[in-house]
């Protein structure tokens, strides 16, 4: 079991309050236990599945868009990370200071 905390931009505006929806219904179905979700774009949560699948199953399952949406996902367990649309990559990789498992551009 892993320790997760996943942060987000919706670009879209107009979707927003779906596509924030359509992540917590993903992430309600991965957790082991019930997620937190006390701070905006940000939810805590453990998981049985690994990193990259984390990161996979939030981007293919929700309704986040590659072209306009950001997702990070660190894995606080393992000491690793993913993400989709992450701007500068390395930059947040050296911030974090975890190793980069899986990347969606």
């Amino acid at each position: 079991m892993s320790h997760y905390i996943v942060s987000f931009t919706i670009g879209q505006k107009e979707s927003y309050n779906s596509i924030w929806n359509s992540l917590k219904e993903v992430i309600d179905q991965i957790s082991i236990d019930v997620p937190t979700d006390e701070t905006t774009s940000f939810f805590a949560f453990e998981s049985n599945m690994n990193t990259g699948d984390v990161v996979h199953k939030l981007y293919y399952d929700s309704q986040l868009l590659s072209g306009t949406d950001k997702l990070l996902v660190v894995n606080i367990t393992a000491n690793e990370h993913g993400y989709l649309g992450i701007e500068y990559p390395y930059l947040m990789g050296g911030a974090l200071g975890t190793r980069l498992v899986k990347a969606i551009d």
